[in-house]
């Protein structure tokens, strides 16, 4: 597996993430249609073509949150188990940051207090040393 690609995989779980924030916030979008005023769920069949459509829309992307919930965690939890078998506590930390935070290279250089250039330099050192003490790109 090339060093681009081991970025990748590591990356896949807080792009889930994002998509399933994305997904989320839609979904509370459609439920927010799918209430009459004052709150009242609008009947099945009360106005034709309205509220039934909006109604199996949001139940529809509930469904679809669930679905990409269960891929997300299962990510996370293969993620945070390879994590878990680093010996070297930073590097373990600069993953985790990285990868199931989310940080950007500047926000982690602002953090510690380092130019990106040399957080580039230890987030490949750390992956390097994640490969090493993990089967996790091993697929």
């Amino acid at each position: 597996m090339t060093q681009e690609e081991k970025i990748e995989k590591l990356r896949k779980y807080v792009v889930r993430m994002g998509s399933l924030t994305r997904k989320c916030k839609e979904a509370d979008l459609w439920d927010s249609m799918a209430e009459g005023k004052g709150g009242s769920v609008l009947r099945a069949g009360a106005r034709s073509g309205g509220p039934d459509t909006i109604k199996e829309t949001a139940i529809q992307i509930r469904r679809e949150c669930e679905a990409l919930a269960a891929e997300v965690a299962e990510l996370r939890r293969e993620l945070a188990q390879a994590l878990d078998r680093m010996q070297d506590d930073q590097k373990r930390e600069l993953l985790e940051k990285k990868y199931i935070e989310g940080k950007s290279n500047a926000q982690l250089s602002a953090e510690y207090g380092r130019c990106e250039r040399t957080i580039r330099r230890q987030i490949t050192g750390a992956i390097r040393e994640l490969d090493r003490q993990s089967g996790f790109f091993c697929e």
